[in-house]
């Protein structure tokens, strides 16, 4: 009862146009009073009340308080609100919908108030600070966030368990588990032994092999984008004039696991200033994102002579060349 009263007196103050910052005031204090309880029916039909009456024309006569508590009583039984509150009473969905739509009602109540209250005042927000009753409560949003993540945790592995008991896992074999291991490689370059750690892309039995090429290659390399070899470099095809098809130490189906690039630097000391040295550098095909970089990778062999790092699938044997 008491919540009704005081809705028809915020209505009947909104019909004759009665101070802003008094309405204000009133309910800022009914919400302190009842922060404990949440708001019931009649609370949701006045939301969707207030919002009906403010487009109406406002008027300043005798008998406008009157009217205003006429329409409030007329529409009591026979708003949205109360239909809804009538129908939702035992439906949770209903009753979800409902205090939906009074949250959004009241979220667009809060923006007219402030919009009406920076054009009687524009240096009124920052002047007099916002209201207690507006601060968020983050603690608490943050606690049913949580809650409410941890039960989408409980949910998620509920449905993985699921999924696994629907399909097990099939044991890998021993070959298998030593194929998903790092591989470390001992490499020779020109003036040093280098060692690199790769990871098979061909699987268990896979074999790796060091080739000491010169350019050109004559191999066509693609970057997988799809299936098991995704993300690697791989032969394609061995062309005619290259190096793949004189020497035969490169099949088809090769993964590029390294290659050697070559840096340059200028002497500084007296001893060798204006000398270029040329080093060679063991470097993982991993690193290298594109084709481009690849092709730069490649370039920097300026004297021809490049070292590949290759895999090769089990069921493939190295051709003799002719």
């Amino acid at each position: 009862m008491a919540q009704a009263i005081l809705a028809q007196v915020i209505l009947a103050r909104v019909v004759v146009g009665a101070s802003l910052k008094r309405g204000m005031a009133m309910a800022s204090s009914h919400r302190a009073r009842h922060r404990a309880r949440p708001a019931g029916c009649a609370e949701v039909a006045a939301l969707l009340l207030f919002l009906a009456l403010r487009c109406r024309p406002r008027t300043a006569s005798p008998g406008a308080s009157d009217a205003g508590f006429a329409v409030l009583a007329s529409n009591r039984r026979g708003s949205p609100a109360a239909r809804l509150c009538a129908e939702g009473a035992g439906a949770g969905e209903d009753a979800s919908a409902t205090w939906r739509s009074a949250y959004e009602l009241e979220l667009e109540r809060n923006g007219l108030l402030r919009d009406q209250l920076r054009s009687v005042d524009p240096a009124a927000p920052e002047a007099r600070g916002q209201p207690e009753e507006c601060a968020l409560d983050w603690e608490e949003n943050y606690a049913r966030l949580r809650a409410c993540n941890e039960a989408l945790e409980g949910q998620l592995r509920t449905a993985q368990g699921g999924l696994g008991a629907a399909s097990p896992q099939t044991e890998l074999s021993e070959e298998e588990l030593d194929a998903r291991l790092p591989v470390v490689l001992d490499v020779k370059l020109e003036h040093r032994m280098t060692k690199i750690e790769v990871f098979r892309r061909h699987g268990a039995g896979s074999t790796f092999v060091t080739v000491e090429a010169t350019l050109p290659l004559g191999l066509n390399i693609t970057l997988r984008e799809r299936g098991d070899l995704r993300g690697s470099f791989v032969v394609e095809d061995v062309l005619p004039g290259g190096f793949g098809e004189a020497s035969g130490s490169i099949q088809t189906g090769d993964v590029l696991q390294a290659l050697t690039t070559r840096v340059t630097s200028m002497g500084v000391t007296t001893f060798d200033s204006g000398v270029t040295q040329s080093t060679q550098h063991l470097v993982d095909a991993s690193f290298l994102s594109s084709l481009t970089e690849l092709v730069e990778a490649i370039g920097t062999n300026v004297n021809g002579d490049i070292i590949l790092v290759l895999e090769r699938p089990a069921t493939t044997s190295v051709k003799t060349p002719p």
